[in-house]
């Protein structure tokens, strides 16, 4: 299991999906798919962004930027600047 959870966002302009500081989602990742059962996913862009994080974590790999199992990475919108961690739970 890898989750996902928002560590920061910008004050001033806050995401328009209404992403906030302590929102989560787990996903399973398998061998070739990942299952997100029971959750809604408020914002696709940030999926869009974090599925190489997931995908490398999930096959036992490392980022080079990671630190403690936890990776940042954020979403593409450069106002919003939507920040979060990736880190393997199981």
């Amino acid at each position: 299991m890898i989750k996902v959870t928002v560590v920061s966002v910008d004050n001033q302009h806050p995401c328009s999906a209404g992403l906030q500081v302590g929102d989560s989602f787990t996903i399973d990742a398998g061998k070739s798919c990942l299952t997100i059962a029971g959750q809604t996913i408020k914002c696709l862009e940030l999926l869009h962004n974090v599925v190489p994080a997931i995908m490398t974590m999930a096959r036992g790999g490392k980022l080079p930027w990671e630190k403690d199992g936890k990776a940042l990475t954020a979403c593409a919108d450069p106002l919003s600047k939507v920040v979060v961690t990736v880190e393997k739970v199981s």
